[in-house]
């Protein structure tokens, strides 16, 4: 008999032997457990009752809400239409500019700025309103300041306003407070200019596996997403499918305006071979996997040294900031303290940042990038794009492969000195014709402030079509 069975009998004789008291009490113990074990039961069944309870006060809560933000919404709008720009991220005001100058020319707008603090990633709390009102100040926009501690005080400032339109600079709700996410502004018709000229990349998706470049909440609930070409609606008519893209408007993108005007910009006369060195955010391994900042400094800052006579611009990502200063993995304290003390003390390296970057798109030579919104944006300067390509980053969609035409792609930060080296005594391939082919398939519609104006002014004559009231336009404003 095998020995397992034998030491199985042989317990069994052991359990056989126990005194009637053991086996009375392992009997009490048994009827305990069960009765415990109905009792929990009741309560899971009661538990259950509650949260179903909830669920529905939720549900019933959320439709009252949602009824609500409806009806304010589609409240009779005269004129002038009233509408706010919230502004957490300067970086990207070329993308709204256009548009607030133009309502402020228009008699029947009446636009107001306000700051408020953002969020990226590598910050822990939301900060940054002062660096955003200085930036405004910078451009000379005259602005609110929304920056209580207590975000919702601020929510409440904006309902006094009492605007009908909102316009917000992207879809991350992680970005900005939440008194100004999705959610708390839909009381409002909400609008977007998205802060790139057009996603380039297949964009990590949402929790429930929608596409985040064109299918959040955020553009799930938004009254109007402007966008830059046919192709770009097309793709939210066919990846939005709970709205057919019925919000997305082609307008042609204001910020590709600003890139056409800067083109013919004049340049310094005298200046030395300049290299616009912008560096993406996305350094560790979640999100895209698009940034090389680790790898690269130390080169950037040999280079440096062996060329004293060029000028090397350093152009971190806003959100690399952040991680900069929290010394994100795969960075350290130590190295990030290191890159600053080398770079800062070389005489023939410098740091921009905060947006206002058009004289040095007009007076930098050569871009070298890891990132995306400017593989396109630089394109309109026809000069040379170099890109950093990381193993393992995130696919290029169809409109990020057709923009790789017009760059030159290196593999590793070792190939940097070599491809400028080449650039500047002009032996690399002229990619001038591409860069135009690139920026007029992709952009082919100027004047984008215009349409999105009217596209405002159209949608709302059909909206007061519906509701026409029966008091005097001044009465609602």
């Amino acid at each position: 008999m095998p020995e397992h069975i034998n030491k199985a009998a042989r317990m069994g004789r052991k359990l056989l032997r126990l005194p009637t008291k053991v086996w009375g009490t392992a009997t009490e113990t048994l009827e305990s457990i069960r009765a415990i074990r109905t009792q929990v039961d009741a309560l899971r069944a009661q538990t259950s009752g509650i949260e179903r309870e909830m669920r529905d006060m939720r549900s019933l809560s959320e439709f009252e809400r949602d009824a609500a933000a409806m009806m304010h919404r589609s409240r009779y709008v005269g004129t002038p239409m009233r509408v706010v720009f919230l502004v957490h991220h300067p970086e990207a005001w070329y993308a709204t500019q256009p548009v607030y100058e133009a309502m402020r020319d228009a008699d029947d707008f009446e636009p107001i700025v306000a700051t408020i603090n953002r969020r990226f990633p590598g910050s822990g709390e939301f900060r940054d309103e002062e660096f955003v009102h200085e930036r405004l100040n910078a451009f000379n926009v005259p602005h609110l300041r929304f920056r209580a501690h207590d975000s919702f005080e601020d929510l409440r400032a904006l309902r006094m306003i009492n605007p009908h339109i909102v316009f917000r600079q992207s879809q991350w709700d992680v970005d900005v407070p939440p008194a100004f996410s999705i959610w708390q502004l839909m009381d409002w018709r909400v609008c977007l200019i998205p802060y790139e000229l057009m996603n380039l990349i297949d964009n990590p998706e949402n929790g429930d596996g929608t596409d985040s470049a064109i299918d959040s909440a955020f553009h799930k609930n938004a009254w109007m997403i402007f966008v830059a070409n046919e192709a770009l609606a097309h793709k939210a008519q066919q990846g939005v499918p709970a709205l057919a893209g019925r919000q997305f408007r082609v307008t042609g993108h204001p910020k590709a305006d600003v890139l056409r005007s800067m083109k013919d910009a004049a340049r310094e006369p005298e200046r030395h071979f300049t290299v616009l060195w912008s560096a993406h955010h996305s350094i560790g391994d979640d999100w895209t996997r698009f940034g090389t900042f680790p790898h690269a400094w130390k080169v950037m800052a040999q280079l440096a040294q062996s060329h004293p006579s060029w000028h090397i611009v350093f152009s971190p990502h806003p959100a690399l900031v952040s991680m900069l200063d929290a010394a994100q993995p795969p960075l350290s304290k130590a190295e990030v303290q290191e890159f600053w003390s080398v770079w800062k003390d070389l005489p023939n390296t410098s740091v921009i940042g905060g947006g206002g970057y058009e004289s040095v798109f007009v007076d930098s030579d050569v871009l070298l990038t890891d990132g995306l919104s400017w593989l396109l944006e630089y394109q309109f300067m026809e000069k040379p794009v170099v890109f950093i390509e990381r193993e393992g980053h995130r696919p290029f969609n169809e409109f990020g492969r057709r923009v790789l035409d017009g760059v030159h792609t290196i593999h590793h930060a070792d190939e940097i000195p070599h491809v400028l080296e080449t650039i500047k005594h002009g032996n690399t391939p002229n990619l001038v014709a591409q860069q135009r082919k690139v920026v007029d398939e992709l952009l082919p519609i100027q004047g984008a402030a215009h349409n999105i104006l009217n596209a405002i002014r159209t949608q709302i004559a059909r909206e007061n079509a519906c509701n026409s009231p029966s008091v005097t336009h001044g009465d609602l404003n």
